[in-house]
């Protein structure tokens, strides 16, 4: 009599069996066809109870399990950021870890970074915010730490703490999660939230007496 392999262990509920022969001669079954099984020998219809296909149904309409946000690479702080961001976390009164969360996703720290939209500095600051929060050079670090700050404290006092939306809205605007009711369904503000959520784990060990609490 020819062996026999089992190519995996078959479901009992499975309904379909492949067979072939090895190289050495040997019958070889599975439930999947491959080129050493690709002769069908079984096929049954499986018929599920109304409530296993009930569970399966409500398993597949569950939305995707979102990981925890992870921080990845962070950007380096330099030495010299550091007292500036402490600084400014006390004249404006928010976490140190949130500004340092914020300028690492914003310019991942250099102060001469500029986007395409006209942003400018450490914290990326538009024309109009700059002026809005005092800032007469936007490529100073101490100046642009001082103005990122002071728009996250407006921004936490109008938010209520809402973290989330607070971070939106420095990405976004504060009209756009306002019209949101949330954060805004705009691809790039869904992107940042997570990166600058990571960003703010890592940087909460950095500065540990300043997170909030």
């Amino acid at each position: 009599m020819a062996g026999l392999l089992l190519a995996g262990a078959v479901p009992a509920a499975h309904a379909q069996v492949y067979a072939g022969e090895s190289a050495g001669g040997a019958v070889v079954l599975s439930y999947r066809q491959t080129p050493e099984t690709p002769e069908l020998v079984v096929m049954a219809p499986v018929v599920l109870s109304e409530k296993i296909q009930s569970v399966a149904t409500e398993i597949l309409a569950l939305p995707p399990v979102q990981a925890a946000p992870s921080p990845g690479h962070v950007p380096k702080l330099p030495s010299s950021l550091r007292p500036l961001i402490l600084q400014a976390a006390q004249m404006q009164q928010v976490p140190a870890s949130l500004i340092a969360a914020v300028a690492a996703a914003e310019s991942g720290f250099n102060p001469s970074a500029r986007s395409p939209k006209g942003a400018v500095g450490l914290m990326q600051l538009m024309p109009a915010t700059a002026r809005r929060f005092n800032v007469n050079d936007r490529q100073s670090a101490a100046q642009s730490l001082q103005g990122g700050a002071a728009y996250l404290r407006w921004l936490t006092d109008h938010f209520g703490a809402d973290l989330e939306r607070v971070i939106a809205a420095y990405n976004a605007g504060e009209q756009a999660v306002e019209r949101a009711a949330g954060v805004p369904p705009y691809p790039e503000t869904r992107a940042y939230l997570p990166r600058v959520m990571g960003y703010l784990k890592h940087f909460q060990r950095v500065f540990p007496s300043t997170a909030p609490g």
